[in-house]
């Protein structure tokens, strides 16, 4: 077992995000035909300041997974005016090599909303992208685990399961917590949580009044029992 991978997986700590990332990636590797030795293609996990999964092909970063909630993506600009209705997080340009397109980040929820846009089209991306270059440049950082990972589910499935104890109480709470609010009929239905921390989140009120700049805000605390 690789440790930066399950060190990586451990502290996304969001086993349905962690399975839908690996999907994405399969997806790729099956629609264009992508060997384990295929020099384009770069599959690497980083643990330092940058904390994500990440997916290359030739010199452009085409997805990316950082905690459980931040989805990247990379979308042609000609098809952007598809998503502009979309809220994202972040969108940056790639300016080397046509044809032209973004990198755009989404939460975990608004890719949920918008699923099969958003694959399809960055699909359609990366096929198009990919013929632009014999090798990357960053293939020397390629971890073949992960291609394993994606491409088998049950390795996938030993990732998830030896670590399950590992994961952040607190995080699973919070991922619990978000479920019931969007579920139940309830004075909170339309809350949301803003930014999940490693011990603490920002929720917000529907009307943006509680929450905002950081100032007046509801806490999520988990205390155990005795």
């Amino acid at each position: 077992m690789n440790l930066d991978i399950k060190r990586r997986i451990d502290t996304i700590a969001h086993p349905k995000a962690v399975r839908l990332f690996f999907n994405l990636i399969d997806q790729l590797i099956t629609e264009n035909n992508l060997s384990a030795d295929d020099e384009r293609l770069v599959l690497n996990v980083r643990n330092d300041s940058r904390k994500r999964f990440s997916v290359n092909i030739n010199s452009r970063l085409v997805l990316y997974i950082k905690g459980g909630e931040e989805f990247g993506f990379m979308i042609n600009k000609d098809d952007w005016h598809l998503f502009e209705n979309i809220p994202h997080i972040d969108k940056d340009v790639f300016g080397n090599y046509e044809p032209a397109s973004f990198n755009v980040s989404f939460s975990l929820d608004e890719f949920l909303n918008n699923q099969e846009l958003i694959t399809n089209y960055w699909l359609k991306s990366c096929t198009s992208y990919l013929p632009k270059q014999e090798r990357s440049q960053y293939r020397k950082h390629h971890i073949e685990e992960l291609y394993n990972i994606a491409k088998d589910s049950n390795l996938l499935d030993n990732y998830l399961s030896d670590s399950e104890q590992y994961y952040s109480k607190f995080k699973q709470v919070v991922y619990d917590f978000k479920d019931y609010i969007k579920s139940e009929d309830i004075l909170i239905k339309d809350f949301e949580i803003q930014t999940v921390y490693d011990s603490y989140v920002w929720i917000s009120d529907s009307k943006g009044i509680i929450g905002r700049d950081g100032f007046c805000h509801y806490e999520l605390i988990v205390r155990n029992r005795k």
